[in-house]
């Protein structure tokens, strides 16, 4: 099924590319590039529905839209004050829709997601027009590179906020290129209020003022209303924060903060080598413009690089500072620079709009637009020949079936406040709506503040731990592992800290989600054992248990 999935979607990414480069010679018609466009757009939905895996880490968020939704206030668990969330306007946003209109949340928030993809493709074509002096076949080409690029795709129906992310900042840029100073402000402060990391625009720009000196000139009209928007949101929203939550930092960035700065650098530079390398062909296209710019640089430039070309890029750059300062992340598809593949896409093709105008090689030529259509086909390719992408995504899906199998079953065996104590914070917590303590302490407030680190090991975001402490919670059931379902009965995970109380105990789930893997590992709290075993095993689902015993095969 899944050689099936692939060569057909592949069908449809060519098809889509051919079909723009026949019409290209016509592109500059309103009915042709309407149909462009709505090829690329329906690319980019297909690229999507590709995919179609809803990230583990969503059901964080989820769990505090529905805890809001119904009135318990936006937590975790209820009655425990903790900022776990580091995506405040699309969290409230889930809750509105859920508590006004009753949608299930998994299911609007990835439609929104797929909806606000579509949307940032329509803004990038928008934007690159724009910046183009209303170059029609500019913002197609930006836009069939967007719609090719598997990182920005996975996360369209992954119910995580990046595409929104994504959507704020390319409005933000529209807004910037109206000269909407108001508009743009508010835009940094939506994008902020989605991802903690939506503060550099902000940065980008008083940068920006310093170095530019339009910009010096123009400080007035356009610093004071892009602040005094900025923080008209941003104030009240922090004011809440603090008083509702009793922190100024947020848990999910004390919780990931402390890793050795060598070797978190060392794990970003290589996220952005290995980024860089499936999107070679984007490079390729730069370089390109590059040398033919430097080529005819003794030749006048009939359209330089203006203002919103150099911010744009200040951003790119500060924004894959930032990334590798942080280190990356765990999820597949480099779901950091998910968010910057517009950007990216809108550099390249003004560079190479400016500069392969010096050779009288429009980007509305056909040759130019071959040589785009070539590196879309090639990116779109990869979402399935690189590992990192389809591949990984659809191992990433298995896993999450079986967190949420494992969440659904607990959830109907025990009672509804028993505490457990997860690895995986997310499907299964959410599935489960059990007490649960966050062992890497994204909603746990202890672990994330006085919590030790691995300084030197694992991956960012995945470094706080203190198994005393959860011992000392007596959490009745621990799941020590992210994977969901296991090929087989082990204890791997049965650490020093845990043997004082606990056993490992291994169930098999006659059928399940993902009929290679079918065992789940956990260790139950010895004294309440037998109660725990019974309750599991009474529950509707398929269960068995396979062995209670201390010592396990690794």
């Amino acid at each position: 099924m899944m050689f099936f999935d692939t060569w057909l979607f592949y069908g449809i990414g060519l098809t889509v590319l051919l079909m723009s480069f026949v019409l290209w010679g016509r592109i500059q018609s309103s009915r042709v590039w309407s149909v462009v466009l709505c090829l690329a757009l329906a690319m980019c939905f297909a690229h999507q529905i590709l995919f179609q895996t809803i990230a583990e880490d969503s059901f964080i968020t989820f769990r505090y839209s529905e805890n809001w939704a119904a009135g318990n206030g936006p937590v975790f668990n209820i009655n425990e004050r903790v900022e776990g969330y580091s995506n405040f306007l699309w969290m409230v946003g889930l809750a509105i829709l859920k508590r006004f209109w009753g949608f299930e949340i998994p299911i609007v928030a990835r439609w929104i997601g797929v909806g606000c993809t579509l949307g940032g493709l329509v803004a990038v074509f928008w934007l690159t027009r724009r910046m183009s002096d209303g170059d029609i076949s500019a913002g197609l080409l930006a836009s069939l590179l967007v719609a090719s690029s598997g990182s920005f795709s996975v996360y369209g129906p992954s119910g995580l906020e990046t595409s929104l992310f994504a959507l704020l900042i390319v409005l933000y840029f529209l807004a910037w290129s109206y000269k909407k100073w108001i508009g743009a402000g508010i835009l940094i402060g939506l994008a902020t209020m989605t991802r903690p990391e939506g503060v550099l625009l902000l940065l980008a720009n008083v940068i920006y003022w310093g170095i530019d000196r339009r910009c010096r000139k123009e400080i007035n009209a356009t610093a004071v209303p892009i602040l005094a928007a900025f923080f008209a949101l941003m104030l009240p929203w922090t004011v809440w924060r603090v008083s509702y939550y009793g922190d100024w930092i947020p848990n999910t960035l004390l919780a990931k903060a402390g890793m050795d700065v060598g070797y978190q650098l060392a794990w970003g530079l290589k996220y952005l080598f290995d980024f860089a390398s499936v999107n070679f062909p984007m490079i390729i296209l730069g370089i390109v413009a590059i040398l033919v710019r430097i080529g005819f640089r003794s030749k006048r430039i009939p359209q330089r690089l203006g203002q919103m070309d150099k911010l744009l890029f200040l951003n790119l750059v500060i924004y894959s500072l930032f990334i590798v300062a942080v280190g990356g992340d765990w999820m597949p598809a480099w779901r950091f620079f998910a968010s910057l593949v517009p950007l990216i896409a809108i550099i390249l093709v003004r560079l190479w709009n400016s500069s392969i105008t010096l050779a009288q090689l429009h980007t509305a030529g056909r040759t130019g637009a071959m040589l785009f259509l070539i590196a879309c086909l090639v990116l779109f390719s990869f979402s399935w020949t690189h590992p990192n992408l389809l591949v990984e995504v659809r191992l990433w899906s298995h896993q999450v079936e079986g967190l949420t199998q494992i969440g659904l079953w607990l959830h109907r065996a025990l009672p509804s406040d028993t505490r457990v104590a997860v690895y995986a914070n997310g499907a299964l917590s959410y599935h489960s709506q059990l007490l649960t303590i966050d062992m890497l302490g994204l909603t746990d407030a202890h672990i994330a503040r006085q919590g030790m680190r691995k300084s030197h090991s694992g991956t960012p975001g995945h470094i706080a731990y203190d198994y005393e402490y959860i011992v000392a919670q007596t959490p009745v059931l621990v799941f020590p592992s992210g994977e969901g379902f296991e090929a087989s009965p082990s204890s791997r995970f049965f650490r020093e800290e845990f043997k004082c109380c606990y056993d490992p105990v291994s169930f098999a789930f006659r059928t399940t989600f993902n009929p290679s893997e079918r065992f789940v590992n956990v260790l139950v709290l010895r004294e309440d054992k037998a109660r725990l075993i019974q309750l599991l095993l009474a529950s509707e689902f398929d269960v068995v248990l396979v062995t209670d015993t201390s010592i396990l095969s690794p």
